[in-house]
């Protein structure tokens, strides 16, 4: 009996290493792919940024427009990852799983919310991106919730195919994905201006920028958790730059 029950031990033990085993495996083969999976989503990026500079530090427009028709901007934080192409779709859903060359990809593609009519031209023009796990896309966001990053980088750039702009942060925001703030239409300067206020009363970080009912709000937008409803929102001042 004792012989009987060692074998039984025996046997259980093994069957155990060997399931460890093969969830170890299966986790390993799952880890791995996802790495090797973003390692190709940013090879892609790294390509468009190079064939869309060249030799120079200026974007060629007119060919990277005729490659891709949905481009509308390219986006640019220092110290930072983003160095980013941004697009508008026909609805919130085409680009954010998908690659600019239209290929699926996790890491989507920085997109403009097609509500948007007049993207830079509206008071608020709202830029949504995926926050990845290696750090890509709209990740680096999250540095703006604290003062000591903001202090040292006050500005973010934006340059479309007519012009280019500084981006001055003015503020940023933990919110819900379904909040109000998400807007596009307001009835006139006093809305606007109560809006503002409403970013600088709940933001995260302190600015001293100034901005009026005149001037255009970019509101880069990420998800604060891989679950959740929360988003961290990064507001800027769009001020026209000299071409």
């Amino acid at each position: 009996m004792a012989r009987k029950r060692k074998k039984k031990s025996s046997f259980l033990f093994k069957l155990i290493i060997l399931i460890l085993l093969i969830v170890i495996g299966v986790s390993g083969y799952r880890i791995g792919t996802t790495v090797w999976q973003y390692y190709q989503e940013s090879q892609v990026y790294h390509a468009v940024a190079e064939e869309a500079r060249g030799d120079k530090d200026a974007i060629n427009w007119k060919k990277m427009l005729k490659k891709y028709p949905d481009l509308k901007a390219w986006l640019r934080c220092e110290d930072t990852v983003i160095d980013y192409p941004v697009v508008q779709g026909p609805d919130n859903d085409y680009y954010l799983h998908r690659l600019i060359n239209g290929d699926y990809g996790w890491k989507g593609t920085l997109f403009i919310d097609c509500r948007n009519q007049a993207p830079f031209q509206d008071f608020v023009t709202v830029i949504y991106g995926h926050s990845m796990r290696d750090g890509t896309m709209f990740k680096p966001l999250f540095k703006f919730r604290e003062q000591e990053f903001y202090d040292s980088h006050h500005t973010m750039y934006l340059e479309t195919p007519d012009q280019k702009y500084d981006v001055e942060i003015i503020g940023t925001v933990l919110m819900l994905a379904d909040s109000d703030r998400y807007k596009f239409e307001f009835s006139g300067d006093e809305e606007r201006e109560e809006y503002i206020q409403w970013i600088k009363d709940n933001s995260m970080i302190r600015t001293d920028t100034k901005v009026s009912a005149d001037d255009h709000i970019l509101m880069m937008s990420t998800c604060a958790e891989a679950t959740g409803e929360n988003r961290v929102v990064v507001y800027g001042k769009l001020v026209r730059k000299s071409n």
